[in-house]
């Protein structure tokens, strides 16, 4: 947390190791239907795309 906010799973995804990321994404494979899931990935790639210089 920096200056009392709380930073936002997009901004910590960048931070999580490459282990986290997938357990993340494993669990949300088995968690949620297709159709969100696609959506979460495709979220989860442009957020990664972002964190690159």
């Amino acid at each position: 947390m920096a200056n009392g906010r709380r930073r936002s799973t997009g901004e910590r995804w960048g931070e999580m190791t490459d282990r986290e990321r997938e357990e993340t994404l494993q669990f949300l494979r088995e968690r949620f239907p297709v159709r969100y899931r696609e959506l979460i990935e495709r979220y989860q790639r442009a957020l990664a795309k972002e964190d690159r210089p």
